[in-house]
C-alpha cells in the first residue's frame, strides 16, 4: 500500500477524467430537438437534479460520486467492493432459472409416460385365442401304475392314501362250560405265642401249607403269653384264598407263616419280626372247597359275534368311502385291519352268561383323483399318437372317457395297476408358438382373418374367437407368453332321426 492508507491504483474502481474535461461541453451527437431548446435552463437543472442521485444518496448506498474515490474509513483505508456484491452481479435471473427447472420436469414426465405406455402395451394385456378344428376319435388301451410316491407321467399316476378308524360293539351269550372252583374251603388254626408279649393277629393274616396253599384268617385275635390266665394258645377261623378242592387239606399241614405276613404282624404290634415267636397249625383238616361248571366265553362265541359286527363295520366303511370319492375319482379295494376285544376274554367265566365284544377297524384305501387320472392318461395317449398318428395331437383341454376301467391292488395294499380303454379327440393343428407369432401385435379382427386365411400355416380352421383383456386394449399382446391358445373340437350337430 502507498502512504496515506489508500489502496493501490489498480485496486480502485475509479474513473479517470481529465480536469479540463469537466469544464468542456459534451459534444453533440445530433440536432437539438425543439422541445429541449424551448426548455428554460432552470427547468433542465431541476430535472437533472431529480434524475441524478446526490452525493449524500450515493454515500448512503455505499456508492461514490462519479469521478470521486469512495469515502475512507476511520482507519484511512478505502473499502473495497464485497465478494457478495460481485456474486450478485454474476447470478442468473430467477425467472430464467425457474423456467429451466419446469422444462426439465416436463421432459422427464413425458419420457416416463412413454416408457410406461410401452411396458403396459407389452406386458399388461392378455388374450385368449380359441380355434375350432375338425377332429376324429382315437381309442387305445392304457395301463398305469400308481402308489403313494408316484407322479403324473405317461406310465404312472399320483395316488392319495385315505385312512379311517371306526369302532362297533355288540353282545352275545357265552356257550362254554368249564369246571371252576366255586366254593372256598374253611377250617381253623391254632396259634401258640412263645414270646413274652401278647401278639395281636388282625383279620386277613396269611398262613400256608409247606406246599404253598394259602389261607387267611377271618377273625381278629389276641394271643396272650404263658404267664396270663388264659394261656398262650388261641384258635382262629380261616378260609382258603382260592375256591376249589385244592383248599381241602389234611390236619397238621398248615404250619407256616409267610415272611410278608410275619412282617405285617410286627408292624401291627409295633415291634420287630424277631420279637414275634408264634407257631401255627391246624388240628383238623379243612373242608368245603368244591368246583362246579362255570359258563365261559369260547373262541367260537367271539368269532360268531365278530362276523355279525363285521357286517356293521363294512356298511359304515362303505358309507364313509362313498363320502370321500367324488365323480370321476378311482379308488382301490379297501384294506381293512380288525381287532376284536371280548370282555370277559376267551376261557373266562361270566357271571351273567353273556359277554360283550368291541371290534376296532382300521381302513386304508388308495384313491386316484379325476384330474390326476386325466393328466396321466393324456400324457400316455399323447406319446402313442406321436408314433401312430404323426401330425395329430390330442386336443386340450378335453375330458377323456374310459371303458372297462378297473384297478388291481397289490398284495401289500401299497400300489394299484390301472387298466382299461381311453377315448379322446385328436386333430391336426399347428403348435401354439405358430399361432402366437401370427396374431401378436394385431387387432383382434385382423388376427382372426389371418388365422382363417393363412392356409399354409394353419389348415382346416372352422372358427376363431379372440378375446383381449382388458377390453379397452385394441390389439393382441406383443408378448407371446400373454397369449393363451386353446384348440377346440368341432361339434357336429346331430340331425333328427328319420
Amino acid at each position: 500500500r502507498r502512504s496515506g492508507g489508500l489502496p493501490p491504483q489498480a485496486d480502485q474502481e475509479t474513473m479517470l477524467i481529465s480536469p479540463n474535461a469537466l469544464d468542456q461541453p459534451r459534444p453533440r451527437t445530433g440536432p437539438r430537438s425543439s422541445p429541449l431548446a424551448s426548455t428554460p435552463t432552470g427547468e433542465l437543472a431541476e430535472k437533472a437534479s431529480r434524475q441524478r442521485p446526490t452525493v449524500q444518496q450515493n454515500a448512503s448506498r455505499g456508492l461514490a460520486a462519479p469521478g470521486l474515490r469512495p469515502p475512507a474509513s476511520q482507519s484511512g483505508q478505502v473499502p473495497r467492493p464485497t465478494q457478495r456484491s460481485q456474486a450478485q452481479q454474476r447470478r442468473t435471473p430467477p425467472n430464467r432459472r425457474i423456467s429451466g427447472i419446469l422444462l426439465g420436469a416436463i421432459a422427464t414426465i413425458v419420457i416416463l409416460a412413454i416408457i410406461l405406455g410401452v411396458l403396459m402395451a407389452v406386458n399388461l394385456p392378455t388374450a385368449d385365442v380359441t380355434i375350432t378344428l375338425p377332429t376324429t376319435g382315437y381309442s387305445h388301451a392304457i395301463s398305469l401304475q400308481a402308489n403313494s410316491n408316484s407322479t403324473n407321467t405317461a406310465t404312472t399316476v399320483k395316488t392319495h392314501t385315505l385312512t379311517h378308524d371306526l369302532v362297533v360293539t355288540g353282545q352275545a351269550n357265552a356257550t362254554g362250560k368249564t369246571p371252576y372252583g366255586t366254593v372256598k374251603a374253611t377250617g381253623n388254626v391254632l396259634f401258640t405265642n412263645n414270646g413274652t408279649n401278647p401278639v395281636h393277629i388282625p383279620d386277613g393274616t396269611v398262613v400256608a401249607t409247606n406246599s404253598g396253599i394259602r389261607f387267611v384268617t377271618t377273625a381278629d385275635a389276641l394271643v396272650s403269653t404263658s404267664k396270663s390266665n388264659v394261656g398262650p394258645t388261641l384258635t382262629v377261623p380261616i378260609e382258603a384264598q382260592n375256591a376249589g378242592q385244592s383248599g381241602n387239606v389234611d390236619a397238621g399241614t398248615i404250619n407256616n407263616i409267610p415272611p410278608e405276613a410275619l412282617s405285617n404282624l410286627a408292624s401291627d404290634n409295633h415291634t420287630s419280626s424277631n420279637s414275634i415267636n408264634l407257631n401255627v397249625t391246624n388240628t383238623d383238616k379243612t373242608s368245603g372247597g368244591g368246583t362246579g361248571n362255570a359258563t365261559t366265553v369260547t373262541s367260537k362265541d367271539i368269532s360268531t359275534l365278530k362276523a355279525r359286527l363285521d357286517k356293521q363295520a363294512q356298511a359304515e366303511a362303505a358309507s364313509w368311502l362313498k363320502s370321500q370319492i367324488s365323480s370321476g375319482n378311482l379308488a382301490g379295494k379297501p384294506m381293512i385291519t380288525e381287532n376284536p376285544i371280548a370282555t370277559p376274554g376267551q376261557g373266562a367265566p361270566t357271571s351273567t352268561g353273556s359277554f360283550t365284544e368291541r371290534l376296532e377297524t382300521h381302513i386304508q384305501v388308495l384313491l386316484i383323483q379325476s384330474q390326476d387320472l386325466q393328466q396321466a392318461v393324456s400324457q400316455q395317449l399323447t406319446s402313442l399318437i406321436e408314433v401312430q398318428r404323426p401330425g395329430y395331437a390330442l386336443l386340450q383341454p378335453q375330458i377323456i372317457s374310459f371303458k372297462q376301467l378297473k384297478s388291481t391292488i397289490s398284495k401289500n395294499g401299497n400300489s394299484l395297476t390301472i387298466s382299461g380303454t381311453a377315448n379322446g379327440q385328436i386333430a391336426r393343428h399347428p403348435s401354439e408358438k405358430t399361432i402366437q407369432s401370427l396374431v401378436s401385435g394385431q387387432t383382434p379382427d385382423s388376427a382372426r382373418q389371418t388365422l382363417l386365411t393363412n392356409t399354409k400355416a394353419v389348415q382346416n380352421v372352422k372358427h376363431v374367437e379372440i378375446v383381449v383383456h382388458p377390453g379397452y386394449f385394441p390389439w393382441v399382446p406383443f408378448s407371446s407368453s400373454n397369449i393363451h391358445v386353446v384348440f377346440k373340437p368341432e361339434i357336429t350337430p346331430t340331425g333328427p332321426k328319420a
